[in-house]
This record gives C-alpha cells, sequence and structure tokens, in this order.
C-alpha cells in the first residue's frame, strides 16, 4: 500500500526549473522503429495495432467522422471491428517529431502527412456552352474561344496532416519501445481558447486536489474506459492506474497522509482537435515524504457530450 501511495505522490510533480532530455541516438532509433510499425499498423493489415502498446497500460484514441473511438490494448487485440476503425489513408508517413525524454517515458508530438492524391484532369467547358457564345459571338467565336473557354486547371489538393501525441516505454520485446498513450486527430485545427481553458482547468483541478486534500472532484474527470495514468518515479520505478475507482481510492488514502506544501502546473503545448485534446508540460510539486519533485508530462482529453474527460497522463522525472 505505501508502494502505491508513493507513487500517487509522485505522479503529480513536475517542474518549470527544468530542462527536457534530448534522446540518444540508438532512443531515437528505436522511437523511429516504433513510429514506422505504427504506420503500417494504421495503413495496412500487416501489423496489428495492439502488438505496439504496452502491457502495463495503455490507451488509444483516433478522431472519427462522428468524434473519435477509443481503446485499451486488450480491446484492440479483442474487437477487431473496434480495431479496424484505427485507420490512416495509405501513404502516411512521418514528417516530423518533437519528443523528449522524462524518466522511463519518451513523450512528445509526431506529425504525420498523407500527400495529396494526382490533380484531377482539367475542367472542359461544355459543348453546350461553346454553341451558346458561338451564337452570339458569330465569326468572332474561333477568335475567342481558346482564351476564354480553354479548359480550366482544378486547384492543386493539399496534402492531409495528421497530430499524433504519445507516450512510449522500452518494456517491449528485446528491449524494444511500446506506447502507453497515443491520440491521433487532423492537425491546423482552429484555435479555441474556450476549450484550451476547460482542458487546462481539469488538470488545474489535481493540481490544487494535492494541496487541498479533496480529490472527490477528480473521479467525475476522469474517463472510465480506457484510462491509463502512468508514472516513472525518480528511482526507476513504473507504477500505471488503468481502473478509475481505484485510483481514486488510492488518492483518497495518499492525502490523508499529507497534503502537497506547493503544486503548480504550467502548460507547454496545447492542442484541441475537434473531440480531442492533448496537454504537453511540467507539473512541480514540494511533498513532505520527497521534497521537491519534478515530472514531465503529456495528457489526453475526450470530450463526452459538454465535458472534457481526461484519458490518460503519463510523466517521469525531468533532468536538473
Amino acid at each position: 500500500m505505501r508502494r502505491v501511495c508513493t507513487c500517487l505522490m509522485v505522479i503529480v510533480t513536475c517542474a518549470m526549473t527544468v530542462s527536457a532530455m534530448a534522446l540518444t541516438e540508438k532512443e531515437q532509433a528505436g522511437i523511429d522503429e516504433m513510429l514506422g510499425r505504427t504506420i503500417t499498423a494504421l495503413t495496412s493489415a500487416d501489423q496489428p495495432l495492439f502488438e505496439l502498446f504496452s502491457t502495463q497500460g495503455s490507451a488509444a484514441v483516433i478522431a472519427t467522422e462522428d468524434g473519435f473511438v477509443a481503446a485499451s490494448r486488450s480491446k484492440l487485440k479483442s474487437d477487431a471491428a473496434l480495431a479496424a476503425k484505427f485507420t490512416l489513408p495509405k501513404g502516411t508517413v512521418v514528417t516530423g517529431s518533437k519528443l523528449q525524454r522524462a524518466g522511463g517515458f519518451v513523450l512528445g508530438r509526431v506529425s504525420l502527412e498523407t500527400p495529396a492524391a494526382r490533380a484531377a484532369a482539367p475542367v472542359v467547358t461544355q459543348d453546350s456552352m461553346r454553341d451558346l457564345w458561338a451564337a452570339f459571338m458569330g465569326d468572332r467565336h474561333n477568335l475567342y474561344r481558346d482564351k476564354l473557354l480553354a479548359p480550366v486547371a482544378a486547384p492543386a489538393p493539399e496534402p492531409q496532416k495528421w497530430d499524433m501525441t504519445i507516450s512510449a516505454v522500452q518494456d517491449g520485446k528485446k528491449s524494444t519501445w511500446r506506447m502507453a498513450t497515443m491520440a491521433l486527430a487532423p492537425a491546423d485545427a482552429p484555435v479555441d481558447p474556450a476549450q484550451s481553458g476547460q482542458v487546462m482547468g481539469i488538470l488545474k483541478s489535481w493540481e490544487v486536489a494535492l494541496v487541498e486534500g479533496n480529490v472527490d472532484i477528480l473521479g467525475d474527470q476522469l474517463n472510465e474506459d480506457p484510462l491509463c495514468i502512468g508514472v516513472y518515479t525518480p528511482d526507476g520505478q513504473a507504477f500505471f492506474f488503468t481502473d478509475a475507482a481505484y485510483l481514486t481510492s488510492m488518492l483518497s488514502s495518499l492525502v490523508s497522509m499529507g497534503t502537497a506544501e506547493r503544486s503548480t502546473m504550467q502548460s507547454s503545448d496545447i492542442y484541441v482537435s475537434g473531440q480531442i485534446a492533448s496537454v504537453i508540460g511540467r507539473w512541480d510539486a514540494e511533498i513532505p515524504m520527497f521534497g521537491e519533485m519534478t515530472l514531465g508530462m503529456v495528457s489526453t482529453f475526450v470530450k463526452s457530450g459538454n465535458r472534457w474527460l481526461l484519458l490518460s497522463l503519463c510523466g517521469g522525472q525531468m533532468e536538473k
């Protein structure tokens, strides 16, 4: 019990005074291999998607025409129809990433792009319109036809762009990387300060709850299934929570043992696209048992009705 409570105390710590840890060449190569397999799974049937998620805890969400679809690793494995909804157009590729190391996690944002299809054939004026022109212009028809009634080129199609927020752990076979969380949505969504404010409001309530000791409100802000709350403590231990009721129970036990003396969260990157949102940031807290602690974190939210719910939050100790 003490070990679980210890993990919960660490979950809410992250500081703005530390620097992000860059990936080593070996880590980057491992993440690139994981992302390549992820693209294969999303664009074909050659790679089962569930294999790319951690068995410790997982939550995947993808935007759809109707809103979103979310699933855990076990659901992706057991429900073929559900897994089939996690798809992207063929030809989609990774075009960039901004990733950092946070304890045992690699977390951040990945940019994807589906190249535009070949431009459509030119749109040619209908013969009936040419006949009408000739009736009015007479002999001048031939003079102006090529210039005024020439085929009109169709506008060049735009490539599709996607935003993917991930957290990954090195717990696969032969120490390969697997995702704990993945949120995939169309990129370039218009900025909506109101929606961003609502999302940050949920994280702020976590920030305050650990200081004031009131965790009752947190239970109503958690997505029931899937849910993935994960943390790597400074000593390297990993803890994952996938059940909302169990997590809130442990949080209650935590605050009964003593509240944080200080807890401050700031975001470095908020992205809202439709009914999916993600926040990358840092959380700084001073806890009597541990002193000052720092986590870098990534969190994902989904909108159910008029409410945003926390789907995942993963973090680990940042470099001092």
